[in-house]
């Protein structure tokens, strides 16, 4: 292999692929001890509503936020339903529209591979 730097990526069906960046490789060398984790998708999915009359927000942005930091994001389909695809962990869902409150749901845990339905329920102003 020639000398430079590479993104090494691990890769297995059922899982999501884990990327190494910018690993540097000298000429002729053998790296070791590149370990990688892999996850198998995890999916927050559930269903966006008014609160109050429960009547279906279409367009609604939906977003999984981690340490801060906004994972995955989508918008509501017309029936107000969502899903994000995410890997296990700690999150914060947020569900926000032009014409309602934001409404967040903290502290939602996730497996891996798992599947966890949250309704989110956006008041109006």
């Amino acid at each position: 292999m020639d000398a430079g730097t590479y993104d090494l990526v691990a890769s297995k069906a059922g899982f999501l692929n884990t990327t190494k960046a910018g690993m540097t490789i000298a000429a002729n060398q053998t790296l070791t001890g590149v370990n990688f984790k892999l996850f198998r998708p995890s999916f927050f999915q559930g269903t966006v509503t008014q609160k109050g009359t429960g009547t279906p927000i279409a367009g609604a942005l939906v977003e999984a936020i981690k340490g801060g930091v906004t994972v995955a994001s989508t918008l509501t389909a017309g029936d107000g339903s969502y899903s994000l695809q995410v890997t296990k962990g700690l999150y914060t869902l947020r569900a926000s529209k032009t014409g309602f409150k934001t409404k967040s749901k903290l502290d939602q845990t996730i497996g891996d591979g798992a599947t966890k339905t949250v309704n989110i329920a956006l008041p109006l102003p």
